[in-house]
């Protein structure tokens, strides 16, 4: 504990020296792009003292530099945009470009070649320009504004986009993509950061996302897959990062109104599963909203704001067979309601000159009736065990980047976000115990009523320093990131008891096979207020040692000071990348990377362990039934209730990490960018879940090393993950009225866990455990497209597939004796069975007409346009009737008009 205490104390010193000395800090994860290149005559001979000037265009900003002896010229931290560039040197004449577009963190290279002659309106690109904002050494996919405007983004969702980049996919519950169900690196959803304007929005509690954004409000954003810089962390799988849009110096508005109607749609694949199959589920759903922004000060302060409210009714169906058999009359379809509300509003101002500082807010409001909190499948879900919820988000954030010269760029980020959710269970079952069966789960869900918050203050800096050239071109950034977090809440889990069945039959009290296998509950204190810290540091450099050779070498140390994990103090992370250009051309790189990505713990795993200390779980085989303390005929004995169980944390708990590695290469040919990389990723310490005072299997009372407790749950970090693929990409930037993009993964993903809460079918043979991931499909294929027609028109197609994935095979019994229900039958492995192959093609037809300065769009969308039922959550339970087939399915083909506005 005294070494603990060191070592908060010297984290949080460590940032207050860093908060004292940089005169203005820096985001640790930068948005900024930087321009660099040669410049050289027609003879090829560098030129010293060319002065080299970047114009924003929006916004008139401007920014030079002048180049050195070598010819070599670096323009950092710019905001990304349109420019123009400008070269000039007498005696030669000015050299200018009108057509540079920066990207979110690009880093772009340029060789600049000066003419004696007239004035050059374009300059011929050459060398090695990045993919969409990405360094060489970094694995992934940007999306520009242009290419998130044409295509039909599902749920205006952006993320759904993630699945074009390679090496991205989804979990089991979607073909496409959301924030909560992407997969990178063998690593589930709750692996990734996400990130708006370098600032984070996880959720520390379950590493989910803490809101969203209007997709109108959105600039552009990055995928980063793999093998990314040490700025970038708290995350073994990938980096989301958003850029958010401002004001110009062009005053610019928005209003749009999109609509969907069930006359529109096909039925979905789950009404087919209803007995008796079901009609098409209504839909009714209406987004409206708009955007405007302008400048306050021409040049000068510019302001920008966005909202956007969804309203949506629709159903859910009730799949299970044995619906019926429990609840005669119950209703197999659902209403479901959402109300989302988005706001978002942004102020840029230039102040000190070339200096932005930008002030944000952003909030995102969600209700909903007739939702879930139990995990899938959904089909199986009664209507009694449904919650309404209401979520709530919002934080404020302040961003400055201070430019000192050429050579150093400081900035700093601030934010205070804060999250609340709610789950109401009042119109339902309040006071039902939960009854779980293999075909069906009636009662109240475990987990609610709940209701949480969490608060979040977070600053991040950085220095970034361009040294004079000695050996090569450096650029070096430093810096880091605390984050101080409290989480509050009331979750009475398993307060109203949870009965376990292993059969479909309804309870009949003289056959003794109706009787529950299986009783908990919870009693006590359900409150929880912890406080907890996050820090990181980092450095970084990007070394350029010849013109054909990149280095990006970097060290990250991360630290969390949250119960049960912050002895864990020597998370250091080195990351190492290199590129190499074989021709002059500067076509063609291989590249390689190797590093260490820390993950973030979840908060849960500290919160149910302080919960524990207050509460008393009570836990046994072969209650009664409804009174679990009554007389249960396949009860060798009496019940002991004064035996409890608990919840602990593990004393060497460690923090999830993955060890990484790539080698591929980059093609460059005009506008079409190919790739092909080779992964390979390990990950350690995965949480899982295992019994301290596991019983013995071998006693056929099986008897336990402490009489005094029945089961010791107890949170660890022993868990492994192995990953191995075929990351290949194509991307066509718009160019001949078309674009295009193309992304294959060839992949193997094993897991001998799959979350924190994860328990093994016999702990004594954890090796057993190792399986195919949820989310391990060995082909993946995503395809984009967008054209321009004749006549104003416009269509664009977004194509994703993927092989079956993998689907756990039990026998819906606790067989073994262990109080877990996670066996499965002999010689099965886990995660043995395989569903179907999913596809989906989504389309947008637009016209778009021109009002003087205004422009309309009228557009059509049809998601799942040759309505493939794409099935989902297949039965494991070997018991039940319905084994080996899927109780839901993907949406099905749906239409959505809409109209935008721009003024």
């Amino acid at each position: 504990m005294l070494f603990t205490a060191t070592t908060r104390r010297l984290a949080r010193g460590l940032f207050a020296v860093l908060l004292l000395v940089l005169p203005v800090c820096a985001a640790a994860q930068s948005t900024s792009a930087t321009v660099f290149g040669v410049v050289i005559d027609e003879q090829r001979a560098v030129l010293q003292g060319v002065e080299i000037t970047l114009e924003n265009l929006d916004t008139g900003d401007t920014r030079s530099t002048a180049s050195d002896a070598r010819g070599v010229f670096r323009i950092i931290g710019l905001a990304p945009g349109r420019y123009a560039m400008r070269a000039v040197l007498a005696p030669f004449l000015e050299h200018l470009q009108t057509d540079l577009t920066l990207g979110l963190s690009e880093e772009a290279a340029f060789t600049l070649m000066l003419q004696l002659g007239g004035v050059r309106e374009q300059v011929t690109v050459t060398g090695d320009t990045a993919i969409a904002g990405l360094p060489v050494t970094t694995l992934g996919r940007g999306f520009t504004t242009s290419e998130i405007e044409a295509l039909p983004v599902a749920a205006r969702d952006f993320t759904s986009l993630a699945t074009l980049s390679p090496g991205v996919g989804s979990m089991a519950e979607s073909v496409r993509t959301t924030a909560l169900s992407l997969s990178s690196a063998g690593q589930t959803g709750r692996n990734n950061t996400f990130l708006i304007d370098g600032l984070s929005i996880d959720d520390r509690r379950l590493s989910n996302v803490r809101g969203t954004l209007s997709l109108d409000a959105v600039r552009e954003f990055m995928v980063l897959s793999n093998s990314y810089n040490a700025e970038y962390g708290q995350a073994s799988g990938a980096i989301v990062s958003v850029l958010t849009r401002s004001g110009t110096n062009q005053y610019a508005a928005r209003a749009f109104y999109y609509h969907r109607d069930d006359a529109w749609d096909a039925t979905s694949g789950a009404a087919r599963l209803v007995s008796p199959p079901e009609t098409k589920s209504g839909l009714q759903q209406q987004i409206v909203g708009g955007t405007i922004g302008g400048p306050l000060v021409r040049d000068r302060a510019f302001f920008f704001g966005s909202t956007e409210q969804t309203n949506r009714d629709t159903e859910q169906f009730v799949t299970s067979p044995v619906l019926h058999t429990f609840r005669p009359g119950a209703e197999t379809r659902l209403p479901v309601l959402t109300r989302s509300t988005l706001v978002f509003l942004r102020a840029d101002a230039n102040v000190w000159g070339a200096h932005p500082l930008t002030a944000r807010y952003r909030l995102d409001r969600n209700r909903g009736t007739n939702q879930t909190a139990d995990q899938p499948p959904l089909g199986l879900i009664s209507p009694e065990r449904h919650t309404d919820q209401v979520r709530f988000n919002h934080d404020v954030a302040v961003l400055h980047n201070h430019v000192q010269g050429s050579r150093a760029l400081n900035e700093v980020r601030f934010q205070a976000g804060g999250r609340a959710n709610e789950s109401d269970v009042t119109k339902y079952c309040p006071d039902c115990a939960a009854e779980n069966r293999p075909g069906i789960l009636l009662g109240k869900a475990p987990t609610v009523p709940s209701t949480v918050s969490e608060h979040r203050w977070q600053v991040m800096n950085a220095f970034t320093w361009v040294p004079p050239a000695t050996v090569g071109e450096h650029m070096i950034k430093v810096g880091g990131d605390a984050s101080l977090v409290r989480e509050a809440g009331i979750e009475p889990a398993g307060f109203a008891g949870i009965f376990t069945f292993q059969t479909n039959v309804p309870f009949n009290a003289v056959n003794s096979l109706t009787y529950p296998t299986r009783y908990l509950r919870n009693e006590g204190n359900a409150e929880t207020d912890f406080r907890s810290g996050v820090y990181v540091l980092f450095a970084q450099d990007s070394w350029r040692p010849a013109s054909r050779v990149t280095v990006n070498a970097g060290v990250r140390w991360d630290y969390a000071d949250a119960v049960g994990i912050s002895h864990d103090h020597d998370n250091v992370a080195p990351r190492l990348g290199l590129a190499f250009t074989p021709w002059n051309d500067g076509r063609m790189t291989v590249r390689g990377s190797y590093g260490l990505f820390y993950d973030e713990m979840l908060f849960i795993i500290s919160s149910n362990a302080l919960r524990a200390e207050g509460i008393t779980q009570t836990l046994f085989a072969f209650p009664g039934y409804p009174d679990p303390f009554g007389p249960n005929p396949r009860r060798p004995g009496s019940i002991n209730i004064g035996i409890p169980s608990t919840t602990r944390l593990a004393a060497d708990m460690q923090t999830p990490v993955t060890e990484q590695a790539t080698l591929g290469i980059r093609q460059m040919r005009g506008r079409i960018a190919l790739t092909a990389d080779l992964v390979w990723a390990r990950g350690r310490h995965l949480i899982r879940s295992f019994d301290a005072n596991y019983p013995d299997l071998d006693d056929p009372n099986r008897p336990r090393p402490d009489p005094t407790l029945q089961r010791v749950q107890v949170r660890e970090s022993k868990g492994h993950s192995w990953y191995r693929a075929l990351q290949v990409g194509v991307q066509k930037r718009y160019a001949a009225r078309h674009s295009y993009a193309i992304s294959y993964t060839l992949s193997r993903a094993e897991r001998d866990t799959e979350d924190w809460d994860f328990l093994a079918q016999d702990q004594r043979e954890y090796a057993a455990e190792r399986g195919p991931a949820s989310s391990d499909a060995r082909h993946r294929l995503s395809a984009s497209s967008s054209a321009d027609l004749p006549l104003g028109l416009r269509v664009a197609m977004l194509f994703t597939a993927r092989s079956a994935l993998p689907y756990n095979i039990t026998t819906g019994a606790d067989d073994n004796g262990d109080l877990a229900m996670t066996d499965r039958p002999l010689g099965v492995g886990r995660n043995a069975g395989r569903g179907t192959a999913s596809w989906q093609v989504d389309g947008r037809l637009s016209k778009s007409f021109g009002l003087g300065r205004q422009r309309i769009d009228v557009l059509a969308e049809v998601f799942n346009l040759t309505n493939r039922p794409n099935w989902t959550a297949f039965d494991g339970f070997i018991t039940n009737a319905s084994f080996g087939r899927p109780t839901s399915s993907g949406e099905p083909r749906q239409v959505q008009l809409g109209v935008r506005m721009d003024f």
